[in-house]
Parts: structure tokens; sequence; C-alpha cells
């Protein structure tokens, strides 16, 4: 092993290396970049703008790297950091300063809506898979993954991630996940990757209950926690359309014109009763419209 390392004379940070030392030297040279306290600040800076803000205090960032450097050895090193962190102010007080960037956004919406979704290698070029979508709108989203050329990682702050192209496209994504289907993306023959019309009549197993206000507030709850306004609002009115906000909604009953069609039925005669036309589909949207909400974005 020691010939395939230089043997030569060596000066690193200050340090003279003398001939020979080969692995040894660059073990010695490892350990003194680990425990250099500009390792300490710079990832200590990192961390905090990761999980607190993209302005955050110099005072937590100097605090976490005297930390990081005085714990420099020890096997829980990052854990130590990251729990101070944690357990600072300026965390318990920042949330919703950072921007979460589009692939984050798109595994959060999976989660929250249990999708099923295992990306594969394409191996069939007859078929538009779920896999060849997913990867091309997030490239479009500005999030190609594997692909920041630099060694730094693709930018962690919120002006990299709010301009109208990154934050159209990833809009355009997140409704897009609720519309994808297994196997095949376009293909309604095949299961969507989430189903969120199976959880929704699951959860208000009386269609008695299955009000705009009442579906509203499950996918607010499901998707942010909360109900925010006007987003839950917003949302509702969507949803309900000319209908009362406690008004049963039929989200059963689908076309079936050439097999199932997932989007209910065409309802515009008489006039004034959107509240039946394509309910389904208007379901899919209606949560789509609240994983475009700053909430879901914000993190």
């Amino acid at each position: 092993m020691n010939s395939l390392h230089d043997a030569g004379v060596k000066r690193v940070l200050h340090r003279n290396f003398s001939a020979g030392g080969a692995q040894r030297d660059g073990i010695t040279l490892f350990n003194m970049l680990a425990q250099h306290p500009g390792t300490a600040h710079f990832v200590a800076g990192k961390l905090c703008r990761r999980l607190v803000g993209d302005n955050v205090s110099a005072a937590l960032v100097q605090s976490v790297a005297t930390s990081f450097q005085a714990n420099w050895q020890a096997p829980d090193q990052i854990a130590t950091a990251v729990s101070q962190i944690l357990l600072s102010t300026e965390f318990k007080t920042t949330w919703g300063n950072k921007m979460k960037r589009p692939a984050a956004s798109a595994v959060g919406a999976f989660r929250a809506l249990i999708g099923d979704f295992t990306p594969m290698p394409d191996s069939n070029n007859a078929l538009y898979t779920p896999t060849e979508e997913f990867l091309g709108r997030l490239q479009s989203a500005g999030q190609r993954l594997f692909y920041w050329p630099a060694p730094n990682g693709y930018p962690d702050n919120q002006t990299a991630w709010s301009s109208t192209g990154a934050l159209g496209m990833t809009m355009r994504l997140l409704p897009r996940l609720l519309e994808m289907h297994q196997t095949e993306s376009y293909n309604n023959a095949y299961p969507f990757l989430i189903d969120v019309q199976g959880q929704t009549l699951a959860a208000l197993a009386d269609p008695a209950t299955r009000t705009a206000s009442n579906i509203v507030g499950y996918w607010c709850d499901r998707i942010l926690g909360f109900r925010p306004e006007p987003t839950h609002t917003v949302a509702l009115d969507f949803l309900r359309q000319e209908a009362a906000a406690n008004d049963p909604l039929d989200h059963v009953t689908d076309n079936t014109d050439g097999g199932a069609q997932h989007t209910g039925v065409w309802h515009l005669n008489p006039p004034n009763t959107l509240s039946k036309h394509y309910t389904i589909a208007r379901l899919r949207v209606t949560i789509g419209l609240i994983l475009c909400s700053p909430e879901f974005l914000r993190r």
C-alpha cells in the first residue's frame, strides 16, 4: 500500500513532511484537517444554515464550531453538534425561514401522502415510466440528482430555489405526483403512485361526512399539521365550488367509458352544479394546491 503513496518531501498547512512517510503522512494530514478550527467552523456553518436559516447568527455558529472541534475524535461528534443546534433558541424560533429544495419537496409529498414509488432503472424504452417522468421534472426544477458539478453540493439557501424558473417547475412537479401512474406514467390502466381517493374514502368512511370542510381539513392536517389561512379557505372553496362547505360530495361515482377514468363524471347541466363536476379529479387538484402552498414549501 505504501508504494501507492507519494514518499517525497511535502509541506502542507505550514507543516513539513519528511521523505518516506507515504501512507502515514496521509493519516497525519487527515488528523490535522479533522482538528483544524477552520474545518469545525465550516462544518458548523453548513449545519446551522441547513437546520436554522440562511442568516444564522455568528454566535451560534461559533458555539457549535467550538464543540465540534473539541469533540473531533468522538464517535458522536456530528450528533453532538446537531443536538446543540436543535436545542438552541434560534432553531426553536425560526421555523419557516428556510425553503425546501425541489427534491425535498417531492420526497415530503410522497411521505405525507403515503406514495408507492420506488425509482427503477429504465429498462424499457417503449414505456414512459414514472421514474423517467419524476427525474425529468426534478431536473427541470433545477435539481437533477447527483449532478451538481462542484463538490460543495446543491445550494442550500432560499435565493437559489425561489426564482420563477425553479419555483415554477417545482409547483408543476408537486401536483403532477398525484397524477402519475405505476409502470407507465400516463397510462390510466395502472394504479396511481398516490391513491388519495382511496385514502380519503377510508378516512371518511361515512359518505355523509365527505364534505369539503372535512376533506380539506383532513388533508391540511395530514400534509401541513395545521390549517393555515388563506391556504385552507382557498382549497376549501375550490373543492366545494357552489356547494356549502358541509354538503357531502360524491367522490365515488366515476366515468367508466373505456374503463375507470378516475375523474368523476361530467356535470355542467343544469348550471351552477360544478360541485358535482369531475369530483375525483378535483380532489387530486385540491391536494395539489395544498402541496403548492407557502406552508408546505417552507421548513
